[in-house]
This record gives C-alpha cells, structure tokens and sequence, in this order.
C-alpha cells in the first residue's frame, strides 16, 4: 500500500510539473511604420497595443488570442487634424523554440485580425467607421527569459495588412492599411 501511495504521489508530480507554464498573458505596446504612400496619412509612423493570451498546446507551438488598438494620425485639409484608429482581435499560432543552454528562444508568429478602422476628429469624436474585416499578421523575433522566474520579454517585428472601406467626406474610400510593426513584449506564463 505504501509503495501505490509513493508511485500515486511522484505520477501526480510529473503530470503537474509537465503542466506548468502552458498558459501566458501578454502586453506588448508597438511602433507602427506604414509601407505604402496614404494620401490621408499626415505621418507614416504610428502606435498601438496589444494584450493576449496564449495557451501552449504541443511542445514548440502555442495559440493566442487577443485584443489590438493601433492610431495613425491624418489630416483632411489644412485645419483639420484627425485620428485614424484600427481596434479589434487578433488570434493564430506561435511556434517557439528555445536556444540550446541560454535563456533565449525564437519564435514565429503568422494570425489574423479582425477589426474595425474609426476615423476620430480632435475632439474624439467619431467621423467615420467601418464594418469589422479580417485581415492577416506575421511576426518573428526572440524571446528572453528574466531570470529563473516567468516572466519573459519578446522584442518582435511584424507585419500587418488590413483593408476596410470608409466614407470620408461623402466619398467611399478603401483604406488598405499595410505597415510593419516594432514591439518589445512582457509576457507571465503560469
């Protein structure tokens, strides 16, 4: 009887230690830079965030899902300064894999979106919105573990294309989004 409690009591062990870490939830504040010339765009360059949660379902590989919010900043005409928003989810697959005797892992990332464009006047206020759409992401970078604790950086580059019409001004216009994104990640996992 002593030996089935022992066997009872190391078995529980090894499945709990093989549990840990499998889920992680992520903040990473980015950098956007725009590849294509956006007549409405007063800079090409904008910023955004983004939370998720991933949950590691085979060694190497995890799924995540999420919440973004980028902004770029437009102008209409000379006296009219405006906010062009992207906000939604995102959600795809990690695959990481962790460099022999270091503290550092790669990884790729290839998801998609699925989010809204909101063009906002100075005052906050809603010009103009469109539809939620899908579009797609990649990203690759690295992964640093601080310490011998959970808690991780992940500088990455990505990039993002996204399109959705909007009326502005009276005219229905395709806005197609493309830019690459540069973020410096904190992730927990438990």
């Amino acid at each position: 009887m002593q030996k089935v409690v022992i066997y009872t009591i190391i078995l529980l062990t090894c499945q709990q230690a093989s549990t840990q870490e499998k889920w992680g939830v992520h903040f990473k504040p980015s950098m956007n830079f725009v590849t294509e010339d956006l007549d409405i765009l007063d800079s090409q360059v904008g910023f955004g965030f983004e939370f998720d949660i991933s949950y590691k379902f085979i060694d190497y590989f995890e799924a995540y899902a999420g919440w973004n919010w980028n902004s770029f900043k437009i102008t209409t005409d000379e006296t009219n300064r405006n906010d062009l928003n992207t906000f939604g989810y995102t959600f795809g697959l990690h695959f990481i894999h962790p460099a022999k005797s270091t503290n550092l892992s790669y990884f790729a990332q290839i998801g998609g979106v699925y989010n809204i464009m909101r063009l906002e006047n100075e005052n906050g206020r809603t010009v103009a919105e469109s539809d939620n759409g899908l579009g797609w992401e990649i990203a690759a970078g690295v992964e640093i573990a601080l310490g011998s604790s959970t808690w991780h950086l992940r500088p990455q580059i990505g990039f993002r294309s996204f399109s959705r019409d909007l009326v502005i001004n009276n005219l229905n216009s395709q806005i197609q989004l493309n830019h690459i994104f540069l973020s410096n990640g904190l992730i927990k996992r438990f």
